[in-house]
């Protein structure tokens, strides 16, 4: 099958479900296999132009993802800072206080 014939393929089958396109362009037994696995290749194309744009979703959350964990670490440790200070003047006003 030349290039034409495959591009005029996919524009009938664009159009056509695949069982009115099996019924449409094959009448032999070999033509039916040829239209099968034309419906193969298309659909094969059709998961691996659609699996792209997944990976390229999944790679954007991915770094969304890293971005937001490094957030949380920042926040914990300026909480623990924070924390840790007010031990610190806790403990320091305690020893300033007049034991009896």
């Amino acid at each position: 099958m030349n290039d034409e014939e495959f591009l005029k393929m996919l524009e009938d089958c664009e159009s056509d479900d695949a069982v009115a396109y099996l019924g449409n362009h094959s009448t032999t037994e070999a033509e039916r296999r040829e239209t099968i696995a034309f419906l193969i290749r298309r659909r094969e194309k059709l998961r691996d132009c659609e699996l792209e744009v997944l990976d390229g979703e999944i790679a954007e959350l991915l770094q969304w993802l890293n971005l937001l964990q490094r957030r949380r670490l920042i926040e914990e440790l300026a909480c623990f800072k924070d924390i840790l200070a007010l031990h610190r003047r806790l403990i320091g006003k305690e020893d300033e206080k007049p034991r009896d």
